[in-house]
């Protein structure tokens, strides 16, 4: 297992997790606004999340299986 490709991809999802941290964000900013997201506009923006992260557990997975 290369250490250096699995610390790339643990990079990766902490990116992910911290651009949905900022999707969180946003919307308790517009809660309190009339600029609201529509449902559709939340669902892919979290779509697009979910499967960047499956993406990157496949990945680690198939990088962690290489190594044994």
């Amino acid at each position: 297992m290369n250490l250096f490709e699995m610390q790339m991809k643990l990079d990766d999802i902490r990116s992910d997790l911290g651009g949905l941290q900022c999707v969180r964000h946003l919307l308790d900013i517009t809660a309190n606004s009339e600029d609201t997201l529509s449902y559709r506009q939340l669902a892919g923006l979290i779509g697009t999340f979910i499967a960047s992260l499956d993406l990157h557990i496949e990945e680690i997975q198939t990088l962690v299986n290489n190594g044994r």
